[in-house]
C-alpha cells in the first residue's frame, strides 16, 4: 500500500512539488558532473541517492514501497545498487 505524504496535500502542495523537483534536480545534476569529473566518494554519492527520492516525492507525492504489500524495503529504496 502506498500512503500519501501529508505535504502531498493542501494549500501550498504545488509549490513544495515543484521545490522538491528543483532541489532533486539540481542534487542529482550536480552529483553527476561530479563523477564525470572523476569525483567519486560518498559526499558525491549521497546526493546521487538523495535526488531522485527528491524527484520521485515530487512526481507523485507519495513514497514508493519496497515490498508488494509494503511491508519492508522503505529504507533502502533510496540507496544505489551495487554498493
Amino acid at each position: 500500500m502506498v500512503k500519501s505524504l501529508p505535504f502531498a496535500e493542501g494549500a501550498g502542495a504545488p509549490w513544495r512539488r515543484i521545490g522538491l523537483a528543483l532541489v532533486g534536480a539540481l542534487l542529482t545534476g550536480d552529483a553527476i558532473a561530479l563523477m564525470l569529473m572523476g569525483l567519486f566518494n560518498f559526499g558525491v554519492a549521497l546526493p546521487l541517492a538523495i535526488g531522485p527520492a527528491f524527484l520521485a516525492l515530487a512526481r507523485n507525492g507519495v513514497w514508493p514501497a519496497g515490498g508488494t504489500n509494503g511491508s519492508g524495503g522503505q529504507a533502502g529504496w533510496p540507496l544505489p545498487r551495487g554498493w
